[in-house]
């Protein structure tokens, strides 16, 4: 069977590379994040978090690398 490959469009590296999180991204998104990822950590987004609409962005404080699993009632 077939999968086709899934591209992330914009991760914080590719930010820093094109300068304009407004760019790549048109479409509505959703930026969950944990305190506690040391995977992908909360403060790679926070210079450009300003860029998305108020709900865009949600921190997690009480959770890791999956937030929907460790704080189910808050995602």
């Amino acid at each position: 069977m077939n999968v086709p490959a899934i591209t992330l469009l914009a991760t914080p590296a590719s930010l820093a590379t094109s300068g304009h999180f407004g760019a790549i991204v048109s479409a509505p998104v959703l930026i969950a994040v944990g305190r506690y990822d040391y995977n992908n950590p909360y403060t790679l987004w926070e210079e450009d978090r300003h860029e998305l609409s108020p709900d865009g962005y949600v921190l997690f404080e009480r959770s890791g690398h999956q937030p929907f699993f460790e704080e189910p009632d808050q995602f």
